[in-house]
């Protein structure tokens, strides 16, 4: 793996690891689950941008479809939903078709 993966590596796990938090947060307030489920779907895919420049091309597509299963289940926001869920068809493809 070279440095440039390495690091894209790491700066898109502490995005993970960021909406992971977000996602842990407790709030008294729906508008204040509603916020963090959002501010998550984005850090997801900071994430997978992050993998995508590092040739992670597996764990892109992975943080894809968490972006997308939050718009979809939490935000009912299926316009990002299905962006989020084409950008993760494109780089499981991407993995599938490239480590065969």
């Amino acid at each position: 793996m070279s440095a440039m993966s390495k690091a894209q590596k790491a700066k898109a796990e502490a995005y993970v690891k960021e909406a992971e938090g977000l996602l842990s947060k407790r709030g008294w307030f729906s508008s204040s689950k509603e916020r963090n489920a959002e501010d998550a779907a984005e850090s997801f895919e900071k994430a997978a941008n992050a993998y995508k420049i590092g040739g992670l091309n597996q764990e892109a597509g992975d943080s894809y479809v968490k972006a997308a299963e939050l718009y979809r289940d939490k935000l009912s926001d299926f316009n990002n939903a299905s962006k989020s869920l084409n950008n993760a068809g494109m780089y499981v493809c991407m993995y599938v078709c490239c480590t065969r």
